[in-house]
């Protein structure tokens, strides 16, 4: 998900692309964004301009046609747009013939060829509205960070500050841009074990306070940490390793924690991975394990145990072959034709027929066992079962009652139990 760096860098991005241009309506929304109201917009001539606060970001429209200013003091109507970026928000900046596949509104130039400038969320999670921000929301931490430090620590009391410091730290009315990388980021700088409650890692900081850059404190380091992000010459597309290798690389190298296979995870009681070395703290969750470490089996773990091993002398064949000491038991002569069928039909033929829009149907339970080497008896032979003692097993059917009828046996008069 796009965190703070994320947010602050695509304003940049609108900014540069946008100064020295003019945009023109209609603002193109997607057929797939049904859930998102079309833009009521329309001028000849309009800027755009962008800020960021925490995970939102703000474009404004600026009217600038002719036709529509009242004089010279008048700047044109305008409208405020406000984005939230959901999972895989971005903006993106394209020529009108090579526009992105899910760029949802286009914000289209007035030049010759024509450029757009699009919001582009393949996830479809992002949201747009006419509003100003979300004033709920902390200020933010990097432009404002005395203002977020004070929202903070004046808020102690609140019941947020009850949890483990990782789960609290994700609260955006009082840590706003802060998601799952930065908080691995910042927890693991400050060398605080992320499952210590928040009140009691927070309470004792300093309320008038200037960033401190030698020696910060976690909160100092909720400024300084995501402001480092902003150094990256090009926007980066979230942390997201399909980003092009140049947009990625850096950002991974940069990472000292989060993600990294020297570090300790634990998910939190959000389900949300954390990230961190050395001690996890006191308010580990209960029932909840680790990500990310597990390995997979090995192919005789998933195969389980063998169900035949060769004898001597079909060992030293199949090894003189270069094959395995251990085969699977061979299949029964007598295989009816459905069976017989099914073993023939390859897997690039289910394939063909599946990609051809055809039902692949599925071979019956008999076919498939015998296949697989597995015997099933006919209903003659299940009639035909003797027990122990050479006397015929009599079943009934269970179609009436569902419950099958005791064994009779000649020897003792008495149902054997099942």
């Amino acid at each position: 998900m796009p965190e703070l760096a994320e947010i602050h860098l695509a304003s940049r991005l609108i900014n540069r692309v946008a100064a020295g241009r003019f945009f023109k309506s209609p603002v193109i929304k997607s057929e797939v964004s049904t859930k998102m109201k079309d833009l009521e917009w329309n001028s000849e001539k309009f800027t755009v301009e962008s800020t960021a606060r925490g995970k939102e970001l703000q474009m404004v429209l600026t009217d600038v046609s002719e036709s529509k200013k009242s004089g010279p003091e008048d700047g044109g109507q305008k409208l405020t747009l406000t984005f939230g970026f959901g999972m895989t928000g971005m903006f993106s900046f394209d020529r009108f013939d090579q526009l992105p596949k899910h760029a949802h509104l286009q914000f289209i130039t007035t030049e010759t060829p024509a450029n757009v400038l699009s919001f582009v969320d393949y996830r479809r999670f992002g949201k747009w509205d006419v509003r100003d921000y979300d004033f709920t929301r902390s200020p933010d931490p990097v432009k404002s960070p005395r203002e977020f430090r004070h929202k903070v620590l004046t808020n102690l009391n609140k019941a947020i500050f009850n949890k483990a410091i990782c789960e609290a730290i994700l609260d955006q009315q009082y840590f706003n841009g802060i998601g799952n990388y930065l908080r691995a980021e910042i927890l693991f700088r400050a060398k605080v074990p992320p499952f210590t409650q928040a009140r009691t890692v927070l309470e004792g900081l300093p309320v008038d306070h200037e960033v401190d850059q030698a020696n910060p404190d976690l909160l100092d380091l909720c400024s300084l940490v995501p402001a480092e992000v902003f150094g990256f010459t090009k926007p980066i597309q979230g942390y997201n390793p399909g980003s092009l290798a140049e947009v990625y690389a850096p950002f991974k190298s940069w990472l000292r924690c989060y993600g990294k296979a020297n570090m300790k995870n634990l998910v939190d009681n959000q389900s949300r991975t954390i990230w961190f070395d050395g001690p996890a703290g006191p308010m580990v969750p209960k029932n909840k394990g680790s990500r990310h470490t597990s390995k997979r089996k090995s192919d005789e773990e998933v195969a389980g145990p063998k169900k035949r091993k060769l004898n001597a002398s079909s060992a030293q064949d199949e090894a003189s072959a270069g094959g395995s000491d251990i085969v699977t038991a061979p299949p029964k002569k007598r295989r009816n034709k459905k069976a017989a069928a099914v073993s023939e039909t390859t897997f690039e033929a289910v394939v063909e027929t599946a990609q051809a829009g055809k039902k692949v149907k599925r071979a019956p339970a008999t076919a498939a066992a015998s296949v697989a080497g597995v015997s099933h008896k006919s209903k003659k032979e299940k009639s035909a079962a003797v027990d122990e003692d050479g006397e015929p097993i009599l079943r009934r059917s269970t179609r009436s009652t569902g419950k099958p009828t005791p064994r009779s046996t000649r020897s003792t008069g008495k149902p054997t139990p099942r």
